[in-house]
C-alpha cells in the first residue's frame, strides 16, 4: 500500500508535508524554491541550490517531495517527462523553456520562462512571468501594520474592520455596511474563546456585534466617540434659549479631519488623545 502523504499550505505557499505521520517543514529560499526539507524523525534532510532556471546546482541527502524549483508555490516535479507541472502547462528547467506555448500569447513570449527574469521573477500560473504573490494583509494573526494595508486595500463600497486579539496579533477584513463578520480572532482568542471566533456586524463598533466581544476572551472593544458638550442660557423677554452643541477634540484630530479632503479612506477622528483611526 502506497505512503498516504498530506500536505499543508497557507496564503498559497506550501508549508510542511506529513508523510506517514513524520511531519517535515519545507525551507524556501527568497525565489519559493524548496531549499531544504527537514523531517521531525531521524532521516537526513534535504538540501539543495538551483540554477536561476531551475536545475539542481547542488544538493545533499534525498528529496521526499515533488517540490522543488520555486515548489513552495506549487512548481510540481514530474519526474517521468523530467519536467516540471506548473498549472497551465509543463515546464523544463534543462531548456529554460515551456513545453507548449503560452495560453495568454502574443500577450507574452510563446516559450520563454519568467520574461527571461528567473532571478526575481516567477511564473506561478504557468501563464505569465511576475513576482511572487503578496500574502493578503487581511485576516487573523495579522501584525498593526499589516491590517493598514488591509485598509488601503479596501474599495470605495467597502469599509475597514480591524480589531486586537486577546493574544496580541490582529484581524482585520474589509466589509459592506450590516454584513456579518465571522471568524473574528478564530486561533487567537483568550483560553475558553470559542474555537471558530466570534462575529460581529460591519459598520458597528469592533465588539458591539454578535459576539464580538461581549464574552470571555473577545476582541477589544473600539474607543469611544469624542464627548458631546452642551452649553447653553436661560431665554430672555420671551425668547427660546441658546443651545450650543460643540464636541471635545483634540487639535490633532481636527488636523486629521482637514487631512481627509485628501485621504477620505482616513476619516475617522476618534479624539481624547487618539487623532485618527486605524
Amino acid at each position: 500500500m502506497a505512503m498516504a502523504v498530506h500536505y499543508t499550505n497557507f496564503d498559497d505557499r506550501l508549508l510542511h508535508e506529513n508523510r506517514g505521520g513524520t511531519i517535515a517543514p519545507y525551507v524556501p529560499d527568497t525565489l519559493g524554491s524548496v531549499a531544504a526539507v527537514l523531517p521531525s524523525s531521524s532521516l537526513s534532510p534535504f538540501q539543495a541550490t538551483y540554477w536561476p532556471y531551475g536545475e539542481v546546482n547542488t544538493s545533499s541527502g534525498t528529496n521526499p517531495s515533488p517540490w522543488a524549483f520555486v515548489g513552495t508555490l506549487g512548481y510540481y516535479v514530474d519526474v517521468a517527462s523530467v519536467s516540471t507541472y506548473v498549472r497551465a502547462r509543463f515546464y523544463k528547467p534543462a531548456t529554460a523553456q515551456w513545453l507548449t506555448s503560452d495560453p495568454i500569447w502574443p500577450r507574452q513570449a510563446t516559450y520563454a520562462y519568467g520574461l527571461s527574469n528567473p532571478v526575481s521573477l516567477v511564473d506561478w500560473l504557468g501563464m505569465d512571468g511576475c513576482q511572487q504573490p503578496t500574502p493578503d494583509p487581511c485576516g487573523g494573526g495579522k501584525t498593526h501594520d499589516d491590517c493598514k494595508k488591509c485598509e488601503q486595500s479596501c474599495s470605495r463600497a467597502e469599509i475597514p474592520y480591524s480589531v486586537q486579539c486577546p493574544d496580541g496579533t490582529w484581524f482585520c477584513t474589509c466589509c459592506t455596511r450590516g454584513a456579518t463578520i465571522q471568524g473574528i480572532c478564530a486561533g487567537h482568542g483568550a483560553p475558553g474563546a470559542p474555537p471558530g471566533g466570534y462575529t460581529d456586524t460591519c459598520g458597528e463598533k469592533p465588539g458591539g456585534g454578535s459576539g464580538g466581544g461581549g464574552g470571555t476572551g473577545g476582541p477589544t472593544p473600539a474607543p469611544q466617540p469624542p464627548n458631546l458638550v452642551v452649553t447653553g442660557s436661560p431665554g430672555q423677554h420671551g425668547k427660546p434659549p441658546s443651545i450650543t452643541v460643540g464636541v471635545t477634540v483634540s487639535s490633532a484630530c481636527i488636523a486629521c479631519l482637514l487631512g481627509c479632503i485628501f485621504n477620505p479612506h482616513n476619516c475617522h477622528c476618534k479624539g481624547k488623545g487618539r487623532p485618527c483611526g486605524p
